[in-house]
């Protein structure tokens, strides 16, 4: 937990975590993925999905009132985990990925954070589909996806999906068009304005970019 004031240090929260934290935009509370092999996507890595609110004493946070989310020993599909964001406006929701044991593929997923009922958005097992960002209303989340080659994960552009079921998509950027280069980790601000994303190379590791890009969403759809 780094402060806002950016004079102190970052507390640890004492807990292992895998990829980012969701961050709820409306409290302090967080959820946060535990791999079983931190470095490996490889059966039979176990994969569980955690949520607890911050809490400060003297001045100091902590996790509190910690609890699991999902397993995905629990799903009826070989998968792991990792998590992504609660969906607005309520938070009832958290989206997350469902990675086949090899990693090449993923599925977009939400689980109802009530009921652990688990929906499938993209159900898509011949796509990489992972979520990053997702719009602050809730209607649409944005993805790395591989659905215009289909070749894998290196070659992903952001796409935007529909979470009404529909599985309706939208091709917002096309890197991968261009041999060598790909899009990736893309986040949408609080008021829904702008998408910020990274240029990657097609070789580098999931994560890595070369350079911030920003998308002016409302000029993207006058000139589309």
């Amino acid at each position: 937990m780094l402060d806002r004031s950016l004079t102190k240090p970052a507390v640890p929260l004492g807990a292992l975590c895998s990829e980012g934290p969701a961050v709820s935009r409306k409290r302090l509370h967080i959820a946060w993925t535990q791999w079983s092999e931190s470095s490996s996507r490889q059966p039979p890595a176990r994969s569980r999905i955690f949520e607890a609110d911050i809490a400060y004493e003297n001045g100091t946070p902590r996790l509190a009132n910690q609890k699991p989310v999902i397993d995905n020993r629990a799903l009826p599909f070989p998968c792991t985990l990792e998590t992504q964001n609660f969906r607005p406006p309520d938070e009832k929701e958290l989206t997350f990925s469902a990675y086949n044991p090899a990693g090449t593929e993923s599925d977009v997923c939400g689980v109802m954070l009530a009921t652990k009922a688990v929906t499938n958005y993209t159900a898509s097992p011949d796509t990489y589909d992972e979520p990053e960002g997702i719009f602050p209303d809730g209607r649409f989340t944005l993805v790395e996806c591989d659905r215009q080659n289909h070749q894998g994960p290196r070659h992903i552009d952001i796409w935007k999906l529909a979470l009404d079921g529909s599985g309706r998509y939208e091709r917002l950027t096309f890197f991968s068009d261009y041999p060598g280069y790909k899009a990736s980790n893309p986040v949408v601000s609080d008021d829904g304005r702008y998408i910020a994303f990274q240029l990657a190379k097609a070789g580098d590791p999931a994560g890595v970019g070369h350079g911030i890009c920003l998308y002016d969403i409302a000029r993207a759809e006058r000139e589309r």
